[in-house]
Order: structure tokens, then C-alpha cells, then sequence
């Protein structure tokens, strides 16, 4: 899967309607083991410069570790700045 096929499915899940909570924490997208580090890279870079706040975050249990994307709204969060 490419970056661009990547960003194509999370898309439509951003300009679905956002409850409070996903404006409060963003929207988490699980980082799938397929994913090279470029691809991440330019997923972020993209949303990144379309002027999305994104972050990823770890997950640790004693399983596994799951990695996330985590996208914030970014009109949320040029309100509370």
C-alpha cells in the first residue's frame, strides 16, 4: 500500500463529523506493520503541510506495542491557541 492509497482511506474519516472527544485527543490511525518508515514520513509530511497537527504515540502492553497517528483538527486547535 502506498502513501498515497494510505491517505486516500484516512481522508473520508477526517471530514467525517468529529465528536468532542476526537477534537479534545485527534483522530488515531493504527500504524500497520506494512508501513516503511517513508511512507510514515511522507503521511505526516502531507498532513503536516496541508496544516494538520499530527503526532504518533506508543502503546505498550505485554503483547505488543501497537504505534498510532494521531491527527488533530487543525481549525480545533487555532481556536484554543
Amino acid at each position: 500500500m502506498s502513501a498515497g492509497d494510505i491517505i486516500k482511506s484516512i481522508n473520508p474519516i477526517l471530514e467525517a463529523t468529529w465528536t468532542k472527544k476526537q477534537l479534545h485527543k485527534g483522530k488515531w490511525f493504527e500504524i500497520q506493520s506494512s508501513w516503511t518508515p517513508n511512507i510514515i514520513q511522507t503521511i505526516v509530511s502531507q498532513y503536516k503541510d496541508a496544516g494538520w497537527r499530527v503526532a504518533r504515540h506508543a502503546e505498550l502492553t505485554q503483547k505488543c506495542t501497537r504505534i498510532f497517528l494521531v491527527i488533530a483538527h487543525p481549525k480545533y486547535y487555532e481556536s484554543v491557541r
